[in-house]
């Protein structure tokens, strides 16, 4: 069985587009939204997953002087109750900039990825600038590549696409395979 993917927070549209860009739609069972999706109606399915992802983004703007906030927790209740009931093999993607949605990792034994323009995430930006596009660098695990986007010009969809980059670096692709696919799109 493919794996399930699931999205909240700021800019789930754009994270959907990304991921399915990216993966090409034919390497995961379902691609949506939290909110939409009825966990309990389909735990069975949830749990014959053999790998699965909660893509949980920051909940409020984050100001672009600032590399973190402190979300909005009740946005996020619903949220910490469904991680009781996910199976060891879900990892959650989230966004470390967020305060209350780095919390998260203290109510759940699943295994995480973060992203962010913070140092301390697992998948973070470097030296970027917004001109027309999105020009950045993307770091992970010592590797860094950079990226130009054109359509992308917040740092609030820079958040996104650093969600998507994170999903895909779960499935095996690498940094260098993502910025040329990336490149080649219109992301909005």
């Amino acid at each position: 069985m493919k794996p399930l993917i699931l999205i909240t927070g700021k800019n789930a549209d754009l994270i959907k587009r990304l991921v399915s860009i990216l993966l090409n739609n034919n390497e995961i069972s379902y691609l949506g939204y939290l909110e939409d999706f009825e966990i309990k109606r389909f735990q069975e399915f949830i749990t014959s997953s053999p790998f699965s992802l909660l893509i949980i983004n920051n909940t409020v703007d984050i100001p672009v002087d600032k590399d973190y906030c402190v979300g909005d927790k009740e946005k996020l209740k619903k949220t910490i109750e469904i991680l009781n009931i996910l199976p060891s093999t879900f990892y959650l993607v989230l966004n470390y900039d967020d305060k209350s949605v780095r919390k998260i990792r203290s109510f759940t034994t699943l295994k995480t990825i973060t992203f962010g323009f913070s140092k301390e995430s697992d998948v973070f930006v470097s030296d970027y600038k917004l001109n027309g596009g999105a020009n950045f660098k993307v770091n992970y695990e010592g590797k860094v590549v950079p990226f130009w986007l054109e359509n992308i010009n917040s740092k609030q969809q820079i958040y996104g696409v650093l969600a998507a980059i994170s999903v895909c670096l779960l499935f095996g692709k690498n940094l260098v395979e993502i910025s040329q696919i990336m490149r080649n799109y219109t992301i909005l």
